[in-house]
């Protein structure tokens, strides 16, 4: 398996990260802690990554690509109930349909 595991912390550094993109032959996750979904979803759309991550926009929204479709607003995440160990974490959170009523 052909598989490597490259942690870069680039402070801003944009120009790193298009230059990593290109000398990456294989595909590439990105991880911009903080950044908003808007910035990652732009990210994916330059080319800069194959992948991104989510995490809390997907545990605020159980939907979440029904959302990205739809342009629809996302539920804003509540860092409390992420592990809190009950249901009020993941699936507390409004489906698009049930705001939709």
């Amino acid at each position: 398996m052909n598989l490597a595991y490259l942690h870069v912390i680039h402070a801003g550094d944009e120009d790193l990260v298009a230059r990593l993109r290109r000398e990456w032959p294989t595909a590439l996750l990105l991880n911009r802690a903080g950044a908003p979904l808007e910035a990652r979803i732009a990210d994916l759309d330059a080319g800069l990554a194959d992948v991104v991550t989510v995490a809390a926009a997907a545990l605020a929204n159980p939907d979440l690509p029904a959302r990205l479709q739809a342009n629809a607003p996302l539920n804003a995440a509540d860092p409390a109930t992420f592990y809190g160990g009950d249901h009020t974490g993941h699936t507390g959170y409004p489906t698009l349909d049930a705001a939709q009523k």
